[in-house]
């Protein structure tokens, strides 16, 4: 079994962002529809410090109503809002740039309390 101990879940709550070290490496972990996540602690837009970030439920039309679905967790950007799937780090939005922009994602697991993350 390889990976880092990088926390513990009962550390952890729904929506609030925890920093962590992988290595050197800054990350962020958090309880997301109940699911452990961890993703790189920098933005990939313009590199601002995400742990101000918010955790949000993705939000989409009907056609008509915004419709929120909390199976979806995203991760808000506190500079500029850009939104980012904590499962797969795609981009809510494509960037204004047109550039490809992914957030790191890492693969958790649990072992006992301990969360585990692959570098």
């Amino acid at each position: 079994m390889s990976g880092e101990v990088v926390g513990r879940l009962s550390d952890l709550a729904e929506g609030r962002l925890t920093r962590a070290k992988l290595g050197r490496a800054a990350i962020l972990l958090t309880l997301a529809d109940g699911q452990p996540r961890a993703v790189a602690a920098r933005c990939p837009h313009q590199g601002a410090e995400l742990a101000s970030g918010k955790v949000v439920d993705h939000v989409d039309s009907d056609g008509g109503c915004l419709v929120a679905d909390p199976t979806r967790p995203i991760l808000r950007c506190p500079w500029h809002g850009f939104e980012f799937d904590l499962a797969t780090g795609d981009p809510v939005v494509p960037s204004p740039e047109h550039r490809r922009m992914r957030l790191r994602t890492f693969a958790v697991t649990i072992r006992g309390d301990d969360v585990v993350v692959e570098p």
